[in-house]
C-alpha cells in the first residue's frame, strides 16, 4: 500500500471516529488532524504528478537528442558518399 493510500485510509478511519465522539475538544482535534492529513494527500499528489511530468519531459528531451543524432549520423554518411 502506497503512502498516499494509507493516508487515505488514515482519513476515513478518523471520519468513523468523529461520527462516534462525544467530547467537543476531541472531536475539534480530529477535525484538524483530517483536514492536515487531506491537506498532506493533496501535496503528495501534487508532487506525484510533477514528478511524472518531469520524467515525461526528460524522456522527449532524451528522444530529440537521439533522433537528432540520428539526422546528424544519416546527414555524415550522405556526405561521405556524394564526395
Amino acid at each position: 500500500m502506497s503512502e498516499i493510500e494509507d493516508l487515505k485510509n488514515q482519513i476515513i478511519q478518523i471520519e468513523k471516529l468523529l461520527s462516534e465522539e462525544k467530547d467537543e475538544v476531541v472531536g475539534r482535534d480530529l477535525e484538524q488532524t483530517k483536514a492536515d492529513l487531506k491537506e498532506l494527500v493533496e501535496l503528495m499528489e501534487e508532487d506525484e504528478e510533477g514528478t511524472s511530468e518531469d520524467v515525461k519531459e526528460e524522456e522527449a528531451s532524451e528522444e530529440k537528442i537521439e533522433d537528432d543524432n540520428s539526422t546528424d549520423s544519416w546527414k555524415q554518411r550522405k556526405q561521405r558518399t556524394t564526395c
